[in-house]
């Protein structure tokens, strides 16, 4: 049962936070404390991240509800949501702390994958 709240918890984030940045990349971006992207070039990066996160997303979400997917949504998610909050770590190392809101996102980021990380640790096969 924690597996599948984990796992739903996780994948729906990633769905939602996508979706936004793949369908409204400007006010995504405002919402974040950052200034708009207005160019298309920049426009294009944010709606491919989007549609990358969503995809993510999806996988991980997969996992809630086909236990033959849960261990590997879970070390998906444990991997996606690791490798954003050691980005956004490494920027904080070298460019500083960003706005707040994204202060949030990698409290959220950390903590959702190692909760998944957590899932996969007590996944039947794993030693």
């Amino acid at each position: 049962m924690i597996a599948r709240i984990t796992l739903t918890v996780a994948g729906l984030a990633a769905l939602a936070v996508g979706a936004a940045q793949l369908l409204a990349p400007v006010g995504f971006h405002e919402l974040s404390g950052l200034p708009a992207v207005t160019d298309p070039g920049s426009l294009s990066e944010a709606r491919a991240v989007g549609a990358g996160i969503v995809a993510a997303g999806a996988g991980i979400l997969a996992g809630a509800f086909r236990p033959a997917l849960t261990r590997v949504s879970a070390a998906v998610g444990a991997g996606f949501y690791l490798a954003f909050g050691l980005g956004r770590l490494v920027g904080i190392a070298v460019d500083g702390v960003p706005p707040g809101g994204l202060v949030g996102a990698l409290v959220t980021e950390i903590v959702l994958g190692l909760a998944c990380g957590v899932v996969v640790a007590r996944s039947p096969g794993t030693r």
